[in-house]
């Protein structure tokens, strides 16, 4: 299976100068506008402040389509903590079969809308190990002869 594409932003191996333009133009096409993202009135404080913080760590990739997305990722990452704190607090519920199933239908939600986005563990271990396995360019004798090239003439 294929590598996840991800923003040419967001890539660190090689890309032309031209590639990239292209891509920044169709990627920023597709993404929309970044004027207005902005949480639907339906989110509750603790929602909201999840929303925000995931644009703020997102600014570069996400835009005004998003927001549905970044919704539920929100509300997801929302009602796991109050499970998890329900679990905290009482540790017989883990035996409450509706609970644990709420549980797993919330991590999945929060998986895919994070993946969707391009925010998983996945992608950024992709860029981590992407990043760390970026070789110099080698130098070609063109570019040595161009530093060279301080008008004074070599022979």
């Amino acid at each position: 299976m294929g590598r996840t594409a991800l923003p040419v932003s967001l890539r660190t191996g090689h890309v032309t100068k031209a590639e990239k333009e292209s891509r920044e133009s169709t990627e920023s096409l597709y993404r929309g506008n970044t004027d207005c993202i902005e949480p639907p009135e339906y989110l509750t404080d603790s929602q909201r402040e999840i929303f925000y913080s995931i644009v703020d760590d997102a600014k570069a990739i996400v835009g005004n389509i998003d927001v549905y997305l970044l919704s539920l990722v929100s509300i997801s990452i929302d009602r796991l903590r109050a499970i998890e704190t329900m679990i905290n607090d009482n540790p017989g519920v883990i035996l409450d079969q509706k609970i644990m199933q709420s549980r797993t239908k919330y991590a999945s939600d929060f998986l895919k809308g994070v993946q969707a986005l391009g925010l998983s563990p996945a992608a950024r271990a992709k860029l981590a190990i992407d990043k760390a396995s970026v070789k110099p360019k080698k130098k070609t004798l063109l570019d040595i002869l161009k530093e060279d090239d301080d008008g004074d003439d070599i022979l």
